[in-house]
């Protein structure tokens, strides 16, 4: 009797299982870099907001930097075959090599950088890559004839990555300097209509910004990181003041896109505030995931099979499109201005 219990329970328990997609969320560990994702009460909203049923969504928070490594080991324990959450780009070309060790599928929302092509057969990333944005850059610069600094941090790799691509552009009137000595170079150009490009994440530029004598002087640019303007209010304020902040993005806004207004109306009604530029994405990557398992009775291996297959796709956040080779969402950018109406609660 008890052998029979049992083996109905392990057929049962198998069924159960095999009707249910396990995904896990790995987080990325940001120390200081974004103060603002302390508050975790919203962390996983993008993801949870419309949460199919045959979904089961496990989460793994790091305390240190390299723990992404110990959360695609966990990720394993738990038998999920996709991986979703790996925010930076860092922890992007960490687990994207074990991923593809393991036969495991791994989607990011905001991972930039184009290095991870390499892989591209077991990681994807619905963000531009840090190769088209540069590429965008370079257009919009070439014909310049204003100083341009680029603006790179020493040892950070999300930094050094848009620097690199740059200077293989060899553009005219391009000196690339470091954060730390931002305001020494800037001084001797002080009567100069001079360009700040920025590569690196948000705070300690906006501070070095806000330390210069006469921001309105300064035609400035960030990375695509520097959309996360909640996070960000209070210097986007005070830089507003005197100067202003443009940046290249993707997300349509159209109010052709019924996807996207419709998902902010009823994020606002679930949660009570707007979705944050990422939450959109992440919300996207459930889309994906929640379109190809649909389309596949919720099997692991059919919906990252059709995943990889993808060659189009129609998000919240507008239209993407994959080819071969390429880890990263093919997307037209758009230049904006990220001013007081920008951040501002009615605004993206």
């Amino acid at each position: 009797m008890r052998l029979i219990l049992f083996t109905y329970f392990l057929i049962f328990s198998h069924h159960v299982y095999s009707n249910e997609l396990r995904i896990c969320h790995i987080s990325s560990y940001f120390g200081s870099q974004l103060p603002g994702a302390k508050d975790s009460s919203l962390k996983f909203s993008g993801f949870e907001s419309n949460l199919h049923k045959k979904i089961n969504l496990l989460k793994f928070t790091p305390k240190h930097k390299l723990d992404v490594i110990r959360g695609v080991e966990w990720a394993k324990l738990q038998k999920c075959k996709i991986v979703v959450g790996i925010i930076t780009s860092q922890d992007a070309l960490l687990a994207a090599p074990l991923l593809e060790k393991n036969g495991m599928f791994g989607i990011s929302a905001t991972s930039t950088t184009h290095l991870t092509d390499k892989w591209s057969n077991s990681f994807k990333s619905l963000s531009v890559s840090s190769r088209d944005y540069v590429d965008h850059l370079s257009k919009h610069f070439k014909s310049y004839s204003k100083k341009i600094y680029v603006i790179s941090k020493k040892g950070d790799l999300y930094s050094e990555t848009y620097r690199d691509l740059l200077i293989l552009k060899k553009l005219p009137n391009l000196e690339f300097i470091f954060l730390e000595d931002l305001k020494i170079n800037v001084k001797s150009a002080s009567h100069t209509p001079t360009t700040l490009v920025f590569t690196t994440y948000p705070v300690d530029a906006l501070t070095s910004i806000l330390n210069l004598n006469d921001i309105s002087q300064y035609e400035i640019y960030g990375t695509p990181s520097w959309n996360e303007t909640h996070l960000f209010a209070p210097f986007f304020e005070r830089i507003n003041q005197k100067g202003k902040v443009q940046i290249w993005d993707a997300l349509d806004r159209a109010k052709s896109n019924s996807l996207l207004y419709e998902f902010l109306k009823s994020y606002k009604s679930k949660f009570g505030r707007l979705p944050d530029h990422d939450s959109i994405y992440e919300q996207d990557v459930m889309r994906l995931i929640t379109q190809c398992g649909e389309n596949s009775n919720f099997s692991s291996e059919k919906t990252i099979s059709c995943m990889k297959d993808l060659n189009k796709f129609q998000g919240i956040s507008g239209r993407h499109e994959f080819k071969k080779g390429n880890s990263h969402s093919i997307r037209d950018l758009q230049l904006i201005t990220l001013d007081k109406e920008y951040i501002s609660e009615n605004k993206l």
